[in-house]
């Protein structure tokens, strides 16, 4: 009994270590917005809004939305304009012009910022073990070597096995 429980905690903690940090940062993220659309649903201050206004005139309305910077992560609900996430409350067409009013979503920028500095850190020691994982052969190699050399065998550890392509190949008569 005690070897399966601890059995499945250590399969637990490997599995969180593996991608787990991942599913929880979906699930918090996934709160955040469904706490953002429900204060969206109770009312919003008109003070609290932020306005974007785009130009229909000039062009298709995707187009000019790129030229303003706007990129839509959920179309029609939620976009990223310079560096802010931003959900939008209500869309307005007047006089050739599209009115965004959205509020800022400040939560949710922040989880993305902790959980890419999370990602980053987990990156550098990844690539801090792999580059100490690939040094220490080379230090054994070279030990290996100097013995080998100590008892008058030589090796070459570089030593390739591949013949030279014989061009146009034989013909079989």
């Amino acid at each position: 009994m005690l070897k399966r429980c601890l059995t499945g905690f250590l399969l637990v903690v490997f599995l969180y270590n593996a991608g787990g940090y991942y599913l929880c940062f979906r699930y918090y993220q996934e709160s955040v917005r469904r706490e953002m659309k429900l204060s969206i649903r109770k009312g919003i201050p008109a003070n609290e809004l932020t306005e974007i206004i785009i130009d229909l005139s000039k062009g298709r309305l995707s187009e000019n939305e790129a030229k303003k910077g706007i990129s839509w992560v959920k179309p029609g609900k939620e976009f990223r304009y310079k560096g802010n996430i931003y959900d939008v409350v209500k869309t307005s067409f007047k006089n050739n012009r599209k009115t965004i009013y959205c509020i800022n979503d400040s939560k949710e920028k922040k989880l993305l910022t902790e959980f890419w500095k999370l990602k980053t850190r987990r990156l550098e020691k990844r690539i801090k073990s792999m580059v100490s994982y690939y040094s220490i052969p080379s230090i054994f190699e070279i030990i290996q070597y100097e013995r080998s050399f100590d008892f008058g065998i030589v090796v070459n550890f570089y030593h390739s096995t591949t013949h030279e392509v014989l061009s146009p190949p034989p013909t079989v008569s």
